[in-house]
This record gives structure tokens, sequence and C-alpha cells, in this order.
């Protein structure tokens, strides 16, 4: 008989980020735990502990790691045989690097199923500045990300913008000091009009177009920009087509990478690479293997070159 699989959980965040809770939280919730053996792996302890009696009663079994070296294959083997678990939930060391769990081998049965990052809202500001790699290290990879303790003053349109930088395609949720949880859009406003039929992007706006124009593609389907960008052919790229993109840093200097659109363009063999163009475009949503999903495409009406901006970097804070 074909071994269960077993989906693990992975919890990310520096220390009082709110992991321990948000666990806790996760077990008790019956739509969670129907009985099922969970594994708790704690990585790093804090002030909040799990309740005994809680874990005895949703099936939950909570083993310390107390330095990064006891995480091994061996060891890991050695719980899948000792428990037996149907889910293994992960509070990952906030200062610990993701790739080094990633390499270790784990049981055939266990696989990755969800990675979320939690932070401390009022701490935030102070992390990015002095610790931008490490949250740089686990919300780029996390699927959802949870600002912990928003407060009426938190700028959740600055740390929303900030953090999908860092991830596009991570869902974000503010949860509240008074209880509630919003996504963080209602105070967001673009710096561009999109009343009309066009609309024209600024190179300080290209970071915001960019990340709106991601999460909330319908919003521009039909709709005529003018933006100016730099020409990239990657190879695999068809002869049609090209990115009109701009070099961005969402973490530090080692992690620029490139901000984006699929353009489609009959005489595209004949720009050439890495030049400074403006263009006008009507933006089509629909399937692109660049993407591997639906986004943006644009088919350029209009194009011209165009002198470089003075700062050519995309910053997304």
């Amino acid at each position: 008989m074909a071994k269960k699989e077993v989906p693990i959980y992975l919890v990310c965040g520096f220390l009082e980020s709110g992991k321990t809770t948000f666990i806790s939280e996760t077990i008790c919730d019956e739509n969670f735990s129907t009985g099922e053996k969970t594994l708790v792996l704690v990585c790093e302890e804090g002030e909040e502990e799990y309740d005994p009696s809680d874990m005895e009663k949703y099936n939950a079994v909570v083993v310390t790691v107390e330095e990064k070296t006891e995480l091994s294959a061996t060891f890991l083997k050695k719980l899948d045989r000792m428990y037996s678990p149907d889910r293994v939930l992960i509070e990952y060391n906030g200062t610990w690097a993701l790739e080094d769990l990633f390499k270790i081998k784990k049981p055939d049965s266990w696989f990755l199923y969800q990675l979320i990052g939690l932070v401390d809202a009022g701490a935030f500001q102070t992390q990015v500045q002095n610790m931008r790699s490490f949250l740089f290290d686990f919300m780029s990879k996390s699927e959802m990300i949870v600002f912990n303790r928003s407060t009426p003053e938190t700028d959740k349109v600055a740390f929303r913008r900030l953090a999908r930088g860092m991830n596009p395609r991570a869902q974000i949720i503010f949860e509240n000091t008074d209880g509630t949880v919003d996504d963080g859009r209602e105070k967001e406003t673009l710096p561009y009009d999109l009343s009309g039929e066009t609309f024209a992007v600024s190179d300080m706006d290209f970071g915001i177009f960019y990340l709106d124009s991601t999460e909330q593609p319908e919003k521009y389907n039909g709709k005529t920009v003018e933006v100016s960008g730099l020409v990239l052919k990657p190879r695999e790229m068809p002869p049609q087509g090209f990115i009109l993109g701009r070099p961005a840093m969402a973490c530090c200097a080692d992690d620029i990478g490139v901000a984006g659109f699929v353009c489609v363009y009959p005489e595209a063999s004949a720009l050439k690479n890495n030049t400074w163009v403006s263009v006008t475009a009507k933006i089509e949503v629909a399937f692109s293997q660049m993407y591997n999903q639906q986004g943006t495409i644009f088919h350029i009406q209009k194009i011209k070159e165009s002198p470089a901006p003075e700062d050519q970097l995309v910053y997304f804070n």
C-alpha cells in the first residue's frame, strides 16, 4: 500500500512575529483539525508557548529544535517513524536561511505544501532598514504574507508595495489590533488616472504600475498606456516580441531583477536589445508562456527611442 502523503506547512518570520500564536490558532481551528496527527517543529522559542491541553485535544505533538545542526535527514526520518504524522508544521527561525532547510532530504512521504511569512507590522520598517536580506529570504518565497498587529497608523499602502516588490504573487493580509482583517487596499491610490481609455505612466511610477497591473490586471484590460522602458530580448522570446522592462531592486543590490511586460510587435526583430524606448500600447489580459499565467500583454502601437532616465532603477518602497 502506498504511504500517505504528509504536507509541510512552513511558517517563517522573526522572533515575536506571531508564529506561535498563528500555529496554535491554526491547530485549534476545527476546519483544520479533524483528528489528524500533527507534528509541530519549533525552531525558535519566544515568549508565547503552546498550550499542552490544546495540543493533546487536537492530537498535536511539539518538538523543539535548539540548533540548526539538529535539522538533518536522519532527525526528520526519526520523527517520522516515532510519530507517523499526518501533517507537519514548522515554526522556522527567522535568521536561518531557508535554502538550508530546503536542502535537507525529507522523508519520502513529506512535501512542502505551503510557506507562510509572518511580520510584526510595528517592527517592519526597522527590520527593512536593518534585516532586509533576512526579510527577503522568506517573504520572496511565501505564498501568503501576514502583517500582524496592524494599527490605524500602519502605512499599509507602503507595506503592501514593498512586500509585493519582493513577491508579486503572494497573498497579503493585515491582521489588525481591533480583531479585523483586511488586504490593505482600501487607502491605496494610483499616481495616474485610469478613468479614460489612455493613461500615462511616469518613470518614477513604473514600479507602482508594474505591481498594480500584476495584482489586478483586469483593471487594465483594453486600456492604452504610454510608458518608457528598456527593450529586453530573452532567448526564449519569439521573434515578434520583446520585454519592456526596467531593473528593479526589491531587497538590495545583490537582488536586482527585472520588472517588465510582454510586448507584441511585428517589427520586434529590428529593435536593439537594451535600448531605451517610449511606447504607446494597447493592453490585453491573456495567457503568456513568458508569464506562465494570465498577465498584461502590450500590443505596441507606437515606439520610438528615448533617453535613459536619470535613475534607471525601480524601487518599491
